[in-house]
């Protein structure tokens, strides 16, 4: 089969004047699921997609006393590889658990940023990223049909662990419109501590149309997530 979607991100930083970054990305993948039972319960399921990205970055930063902004946009674009293994146990007719195991590769670019307005503007080249991904868990899902609609709940926990190069000390910048040179960014040194993520989700379809929305945490930079999805069933 296939599959497709588009995504709006708004990441807020934690740094001295909160800055924040928003990303619309758009995926298209292919997967081929193949079941190991006649209840198709445990199952093997690839998948490979390419994927863009546009980001819209508000950089706020502190000088002496007083918070200066900066403003770019820049293009990310990439491929992908997921193998998942799983195995589901009913419980009942609407609960059932399911564990898997997976493992995720990817390789991604960014295009060149280059701050367009602000005080103190930056010019950042192009980079790239490779990562490697395994992670294990578990989920408890709720399913109940009333008639032509279906209601789904799940509540997952799951740990990954980044063992690729994702961030790269020797990116380079510079003052953007100024005869200054190329300097090193303080990159920041592969943090390879796991992760434990957790989350919950809710939705409802009529075979037709989906409508989802989830709420998670990560332990790895105690992030908070939060989302609502529309898809389109075929």
């Amino acid at each position: 089969g296939w599959y497709t979607g588009i995504v709006h991100n708004t990441f807020r930083f934690k740094d001295i004047g909160n800055s924040k970054e928003e990303q619309l990305q758009a995926k298209l993948g292919i997967f081929k699921s193949v079941p190991f039972d006649e209840n198709n319960s445990l199952n093997w399921t690839i998948s490979g997609d390419v994927f863009t990205g546009y980001n819209k970055m508000h950089r706020k930063y502190l000088v002496v006393n007083e918070i200066f902004n900066a403003k770019s946009k820049y293009y990310t674009y990439g491929v992908g590889v997921k193998n998942e293994i799983g195995k589901e146990f009913r419980v009942s007719e609407d609960f059932s658990i399911r564990a898997y195991g997976a493992l995720k590769v990817e390789y991604g670019k960014t295009s060149k940023i280059k701050e367009k307005t602000g005080e103190i503007k930056l010019e950042v080249k192009s980079n790239d990223y490779f990562s490697v991904k395994p992670e294990i868990g578990a989920e408890l899902a709720y399913k109940h049909n009333f008639g032509t609609k279906t209601l789904k709940v799940g509540v997952s926990v799951a740990y990954e662990n980044e063992l690729g190069k994702v961030a790269d000390p020797k990116n380079k910048a510079r003052v953007a419109k100024t005869t200054a040179d190329w300097y090193n960014l303080r990159g920041e040194k592969e943090d390879r501590e796991g992760n434990i993520k957790t989350d919950f989700t809710i939705g409802l379809d009529n075979q037709k149309i989906g409508l989802t929305g989830n709420i998670g945490y990560d332990t790895k930079g105690h992030n908070v997530r939060a989302g609502v999805g529309l898809r389109v069933i075929f």
